[in-house]
């Protein structure tokens, strides 16, 4: 954002929003943010457990880990704590689990474990497979929920109570109706940060000499199952020759709604 704001680059198109809310006011100034997100629905981020140990012991609610018999389930290093994956060390999301944690009461009974998540979610799949009960932090859409279904392999958790760190945001609330999968059927689901999307920031100037381009990203959206399907492929191979593949395999099985797209831009572009 800062390079864009600066004129150094043009757009940058993966900014989560609202959790990097509080970095973009910093440039809003000399940005645009445009269109309602490159994911249909929003994507949602939130506490996941397999499903068999939540039925089986009736955990429908992140707050039940302050139980040490119910917390000591998910115990993978034999300090009687449960051990929760989290994000990276560095990423934002793993500061609101961090918060989380500490604001439910949770300390006590349950472990944050930051380091390279695709290892650590490496451990959890394994664990999955051998019939073990896991505990993680992750979000929809991804290749991680791609991989464990929810509401059939896995269920989300929901929060006690809204609860964010100064540094984020989630204007909508956390509450979000329709989530397949919340544990116990619940909806709406509270989930950890409410829902998310991709937004788009476009240089101010940038934006206003090239209408054309605002218009594409307006238009250019795609369903979470889309979503989730790339960032499965892209996990086992993140090379820029296998995202420009991705991207023709899709154009190719989608000509229709892409000519369309840029039908709509062109047309912007000459008005």
């Amino acid at each position: 954002m800062l390079a864009a704001s600066q004129g150094d680059m043009d757009f940058v198109s993966d900014i989560n929003m609202p959790q990097q809310e509080a970095s973009y006011v910093k440039v809003k100034d000399k940005l645009d943010m445009i269109g309602e997100g490159s994911i249909i629905g929003g994507g949602t981020n939130g506490y996941y457990v397999d499903k068999k140990t939540a039925e089986a012991y009736n955990i429908t609610n992140i707050e039940q880990l302050k139980d040490p018999k119910i917390a000591a389930l998910f115990d993978t290093n034999g300090d009687g704590k449960a051990d929760m994956v989290n994000c990276d060390p560095g990423w934002r999301c793993g500061d609101v689990v961090d918060y989380q944690i500490e604001k439910f009461g949770l300390k006590d009974t349950v472990q944050s474990v930051r380091a390279k998540y695709e290892a650590l979610l490496a451990e959890t799949f394994a664990r999955h497979k051998r019939g073990e009960p896991i505990l993680l932090y992750t979000w929809t859409p991804s290749w991680v929920t791609d991989t464990l279904k929810p509401g059939v392999d896995a269920v989300w958790l929901p929060i006690p109570f809204d609860a964010l760190p100064e540094n984020v945001e989630s204007p909508g609330g956390h509450m979000v109706a329709g989530i397949v999968g919340c544990a116990g059927g619940q909806d709406p689901c509270r989930m950890t940060t409410g829902s998310w999307n991709w937004m788009m920031m476009v240089n101010k100037d940038f934006n206003a000499a090239n209408p054309a381009v605002r218009k594409l990203v307006e238009v250019m959206r795609w369903p979470t199952s889309t979503w989730a399907q790339w960032e499965t492929q892209l996990n086992k191979d993140s090379s820029d020759r296998a995202l420009k593949k991705l991207g023709e395999a899709w154009i190719a099985d989608n000509q229709a709604t892409f000519d369309d797209w840029v039908a709509e831009a062109v047309k912007a572009g000459t008005q």
